[in-house]
C-alpha cells in the first residue's frame, strides 16, 4: 500500500469526525511515515509498519467521543499487554517523555504495564519477530491560530477557541512535567533469549534483575540510566546531561556507557570483553571493576576508582592536562587500559 492510498483510507475511516479533527490526524501520521521513511524504510515498509487503518480510526473515534466505553474502562487507565517470549527475538519499547523500567520474572511470556493517560497514543506491532510497542503524544492543537484573521471584533474569540483546544496534560508532559510519576513496566522471562531495545527521552530509564543472552540497549536524555544486577552478552547505556550508573553488571563481549555533562559510576561491572565508559564535563568513578580491555575518556573531569587485578596485569595508556595521574604509562600484560581526561586527576588503585 502507498502512503496516499493508507491516508486516503484513513480520511475516510474518520469522516464522522470534524474537518479539522482529521486534517489533525492525517498530519499526524503523514508524518510518521515520513519519519519512517527518512530512517531508511522504503515507502511501503513504512507504510506496512503502521497500525491497519481500522484500528487507527477505532482509537480515535473513540478518544473523540464517538465510541462507546465501558465505565470500567473509563476508570481504569492501566493497561496490560502478555505476549509468548518464545517467538521474540527482538523487544522494543519507544517512549517519549516517560519512564521504562526493565525486569525479569518466573514468567514465559513478555509483559507490558502502563497507564493511558490524556495524549496518550499507544501502538503495539508485531512483525518478524520484533515485537514493539510505540508511546507518543497526540498534537496540543488541532485548532490553528492565524493572526492575520484576527480583528478587533473576533479576537477575544479566536483566542477562547485556541486555548480551549490545547490539551494541557500533552503540554505537561511535552515539557518533561510529571512524566517521571508515570513509568512503562517491562517484564521478560529470565535468560531471554532475544534483544532488548529501550529508548525515551526527559525521562529515567531503568533495568534490575534482567538476564539477556543477547544484547541490551538502553537509551534516554536529559535523565539518568541505571542498570543493577544483570547479565548480558552485549550492553549499550546512553543518554545525555545526565548520569550511568551500573552496579553488579556482568557482560561477556561488550559494554558501552556513553553521556556528556554526566557522571559514570561502574560498581562491581565485569566485562569479558570491551568496556567503554565515556564522558564529557563530568567524572568517571569505577569500583571493584574488570575488563579485558577498558578504556575511560572524559574531559573537565577526575577519574578515579579501583581495578581488579596488579597493575601487571595491565598494558596502559593515560594522559591528562592540568591535572595528575598515579598510573604509569607501558607495560606488557594481557589486559589493556586506556584512560584520557582533561583538567582533571586520574586516581586508579589496583586490588589484586
Amino acid at each position: 500500500m502507498t502512503r496516499d492510498v493508507f491516508l486516503n483510507e484513513l480520511h475516510q475511516a474518520l469522516k464522522n469526525l470534524g474537518e479539522e479533527e482529521i486534517t489533525s490526524v492525517i498530519s499526524y501520521y503523514s508524518e510518521m511515515i515520513d519519519d519512517r521513511m527518512e530512517a531508511g524504510m522504503n515507502e511501503e515498509d513504512a507504510v506496512n509498519a503502521m497500525e491497519p487503518v481500522e484500528t487507527i480510526a477505532s482509537r480515535v473515534l473513540s478518544e473523540a467521543g464517538s465510541a462507546e466505553e465501558t465505565e470500567e474502562e473509563k476508570n481504569d487507565p492501566r493497561k496490560e499487554i502478555r505476549k509468548c517470549a518464545e517467538n521474540v527475538r527482538e523487544l522494543v519499547v519507544s517512549a517519549r517523555e516517560q519512564r521504562v523500567h526493565v525486569t525479569s520474572g518466573d514468567t514465559d511470556e513478555i509483559v507490558l504495564r502502563y497507564r493511558i493517560e490524556d495524549g496518550d497514543i499507544y501502538q503495539l506491532h508485531e512483525e518478524n519477530g520484533v515485537l514493539m510497542l510505540e508511546h507518543t503524544h497526540r498534537p496540543v492543537s488541532s485548532y490553528k491560530l492565524d493572526p492575520k484573521q484576527l480583528t478587533v471584533d473576533n479576537f477575544f474569540d479566536e483566542i477562547g477557541k485556541f486555548i480551549g483546544s490545547i490539551n494541557l496534560g500533552s503540554v505537561l508532559k511535552i515539557n518533561g512535567i510529571g512524566g517521571e510519576t508515570r513509568c512503562i513496566e517491562v517484564l521478560v522471562p529470565r535468560a531471554f533469549k532475544g534483544k532488548i531495545c529501550i529508548q525515551s527521552s526527559n525521562a529515567r530509564v531503568t533495568a534490575n534483575d534482567v538476564s539477556c543472552m543477547e544484547e541490551v540497549k538502553l537509551h534516554t536524555s536529559n535523565a539518568r540510566i541505571v542498570v543493577e544486577n544483570v547479565v548480558v552478552h552485549k550492553l549499550y547505556a546512553g543518554t545525555s546531561n545526565a548520569r550511568v550508573v551500573l552496579e553488579d553488571v556482568y557482560v561477556r563481549e561488550q559494554l558501552n556507557a556513553v553521556t556528556s555533562n554526566g557522571r559514570i559510576a561502574a560498581q562491581k561491572t565485569i566485562c569479558d570483553g570491551e568496556m567503554h565508559l565515556r564522558t564529557s564535563n563530568a567524572s568517571v568513578k569505577v569500583e571493584d571493576t574488570d575488563a579485558k580491555s577498558m578504556t575511560i575518556k572524559t574531559s573537565n573531569a577526575s577519574v578515579s576508582g579501583t581495578l581488579r587485578g596488579t597493575a601487571a596485569d595491565y598494558a596502559i595508556e593515560s594522559s591528562t592536562s592540568n591535572g595528575k595521574s598515579n598510573l604509569e604509562n607501558g607495560g606488557c600484560g594481557e589486559k589493556q587500559l586506556t584512560v584520557k581526561t582533561s583538567n582533571g586527576s586520574i586516581t586508579m588503585e589496583f586490588i589484586g
